[in-house]
């Protein structure tokens, strides 16, 4: 766990932009504006080893930008910007700016480039980010949620309150479990999320397209690696970015497990490949070890489930099958 602290009204007016951004742009802040009058802010910013931040800042007015390009270094995050004192306005798209102010919570997906205007006499927030995929396992129907201005709920303020109890602990000279604590903070964070989803009638009929969009992207990376001597649940989450038993999970929902599901893939495969014309004169034997089948008799009982018929018999099929659509010779 780190933390930083900057108080910008002790720097010559000329250096503080550069020493602000300095310490905040690595971490996902944003630039600001050449056109803002001198900057004045204090921002007490702690890193949490999992990739959380809880982050306490004081802007005095002025315009803030994050380009595509430095979006895109931004770590894929989201971010809930908590408003506790004066207002703002943020655009990270197309549409009308979205005003910030206290009773509000804005959720900012990090890798979005967008504008942020600090309205006079100055704002007072709260920043808390954690990593979007694992805050998806918690709370999947939180994307129909970023870029919006949510109800400060209950569930949020238990989040505003866990976060300041961070710095609190560390003022009082107290021990803190980094690793507990941003557990804690996750899934409270995860928990506001689905009530703010819940709120918005959004939870029910966007965890479902979540979770067949991620089971998509899943599949599609089992395909990438099916032949994979290495390939496992834990592999295929972790190429995903996910858990593996937030995986497992997503296929148990489709009614089938992860194994199940590698198994029906290299079946079809070597299926595929056993009644390849192309490839009749090569070993059923080495086709099934190709697609990772050491034990011929089990891959036989298999091939049969699957098929209701012998891989011997299935080539001697798709053989004559060829052989009929070929011309006949003199």
């Amino acid at each position: 766990m780190r933390e930083h602290n900057i108080d910008t009204s002790r720097i010559a007016k000329s250096q503080r932009a550069a020493a602000f951004e300095k310490l905040v742009v690595p971490m996902g802040g944003p630039t600001l504006d050449k056109s803002s009058p001198p900057l004045t802010s204090r921002a007490r910013i702690t890193q949490l080893p999992g990739g959380s931040l809880v982050s306490k800042i004081w802007h005095s007015p002025a315009t803030y930008h994050r380009s595509l390009p430095m979006g895109t270094q931004m770590p894929d995050d989201v971010m809930a910007h908590i408003c506790l004192g004066g207002e703002y306005t943020i655009n990270q798209g197309a549409g009308p700016d979205v005003r910030g102010a206290p009773g509000w919570i804005y959720l900012d997906p990090m890798q979005r480039p967008g504008t942020v205007h600090y309205h006079a006499p100055g704002v007072h927030i709260m920043y808390i980010s954690t990593p979007w995929q694992k805050l998806l396992e918690l709370a999947p129907a939180t994307t129909p949620l970023l870029r919006q201005r949510l109800p400060f709920s209950p569930q949020w303020a238990e989040v505003l309150h866990h976060a300041r109890s961070l710095h609190r602990l560390a003022d009082q000279g107290m021990p803190v479990d980094s690793a507990a604590f941003e557990i804690k903070l996750r899934q409270l964070f995860a928990a506001a999320c689905n009530t703010s989803a819940e709120q918005m009638g959004l939870a029910a009929q966007n965890a479902g397209l979540e979770a067949r969009r991620r089971l998509a992207a899943i599949k599609a990376k089992i395909e990438e690696h099916l032949i994979d001597p290495l390939l496992s649940a834990e592999r295929i989450a972790t190429l995903n970015g996910i858990s593996a038993r937030y995986l497992r999970s997503l296929f148990a929902k489709d009614k089938v497990s992860f194994t199940d599901y590698v198994n029906a893939r290299k079946l079809a495969r070597v299926h595929a490949m056993i009644v390849d014309p192309e490839r009749r004169s090569v070993p059923i034997s080495k086709l099934a070890l190709e697609c990772g089948f050491n034990d011929a008799s089990w891959f036989t009982s298999q091939f049969r489930r699957a098929f209701g018929t012998a891989p011997s018999d299935a080539r001697a099929q798709a053989i004559v099958q060829w052989q009929a659509t070929q011309p006949a010779t003199v």
